[in-house]
């Protein structure tokens, strides 16, 4: 949101990196800055590179990019120019689809469990608060990496993931 003397402006841009005529005096390498004369404007639901939506529907709409079609890297690329962000999200796939299956099945859990203690209630009910307040004292972490070894090493990656997901939601 800053344009090139510093100032703001509500138009959202991007400056791409270049290299000026100007020399490190330590390193001797160019110095490298934002090339203020070529910004790159941005929006929502551009179109770009073309897609199959699921895997099925032909599609060119992306969330955001430049509205010149030039490819932005908010996270910047690799050395190989591959950008970072689609990097990170396609390699926290596996991380997100577990934590989103852990909190899926705690809260089938803990609805059915305070569903059935407030329907009894009295004792019951009492006797419930106070078992699951003897599971969350135990120190979450210890717990889980106690519990992890208890699979062998030569177990396949799903097993491994199902374990984790059924321990964390039995214990989460």
């Amino acid at each position: 949101f800053h344009d090139r003397d510093g100032g703001f402006t509500a138009r959202p841009r991007v400056y791409a990196l270049a290299d000026s005529a100007d020399l490190d005096p330590v390193t001797f390498q160019p110095v490298v800055g934002p090339d203020y004369d070529h910004p790159r404007l941005l929006g929502f639901f551009v179109h770009g590179a073309p897609y199959k939506l699921f895997g099925l529907l032909p599609a060119d709409r992306h969330l955001f990019g430049s509205l010149d079609g030039q490819p932005v890297h908010f996270l910047g690329t690799d050395k190989f120019g591959r950008d970072v962000l689609s990097r990170a999200i396609h390699g926290s796939r596996v991380s997100l689809m577990i934590a989103l299956t852990v909190v899926f099945i705690i809260t089938v859990i803990g609805t059915t469990v305070g569903m059935v203690s407030g329907y009894f209630g009295g004792r019951f009910d009492v006797w419930m608060q106070r078992f699951v307040e003897l599971v969350l004292a135990f120190p979450q972490l210890p717990l889980y990496l106690a519990l992890t070894t208890l699979i062998p090493v030569t177990a396949p990656t799903n097993v491994f993931l199902a374990f984790v997901i059924i321990v964390m939601s039995a214990l989460g």
